[in-house]
């Protein structure tokens, strides 16, 4: 049994814990030693001692989204493959990095500009000719990215030339 592993059960986090990740128009059902197998697989030796760590100094419910979070990263690279998964993280990355609202342009089923927006803690995505959404977590707003667009229907870097406005209705 590896160091992660035992960490988890320590946490008092059943092995058999199960979880479901809807992808496209898929749904991913993992174990918490499914996740945990493939994440020993699939992530880099850094990544993989730094879970360690995170799991060893976390709650119990803290590290049950820790290994959520795993799961949701193995269900999209099951799907997508690795290179997609990195076009997901990028893109929540920059959410990460600021209040402001970030446009970005899907590609398919039509092209349209979107618009994700933290705000302490609530997240939102947003068609950017439609209302605000309703406030939702980083989680749920990771899930939504990834029911809703494919990695290479998504343009994050560009300039909006139509109407050369970024935003049409920002959250205050």
């Amino acid at each position: 049994m590896d160091a992660l592993t035992k960490f988890v059960i320590k946490k008092g986090i059943p092995l058999s814990t199960s979880f479901s990740y809807p992808i496209k128009d898929r749904t991913i059902e993992y174990s918490t030693t499914d996740i945990l197998l493939r994440y020993s697989k699939t992530s880099s030796k850094d990544e993989y001692k730094n879970s360690i760590s995170h799991v060893k100094k976390a709650t119990r419910e803290l590290a049950l989204s820790f290994i959520n979070g795993i799961g949701q990263r193995n269900a999209i690279i099951e799907v997508y493959g690795y290179e997609k998964y990195t076009r997901f993280e990028y893109t929540t990355m920059n959410l990460s990095l600021t209040n402001e609202p970030i446009l970005f342009r899907v590609t398919n089923p039509e092209v349209a500009n979107w618009v994700m927006q933290k705000k302490g803690n609530a997240c939102y995505l947003y068609r950017q000719d439609e209302k605000v959404s309703d406030p939702m977590s980083i989680e749920q707003l990771f899930t939504e990215l990834c029911t809703r667009f494919d990695p290479d229907d998504i343009e994050i870097d560009f300039v909006d030339g139509d109407n050369g406005s970024i935003i049409s209705e920002e959250v205050k």
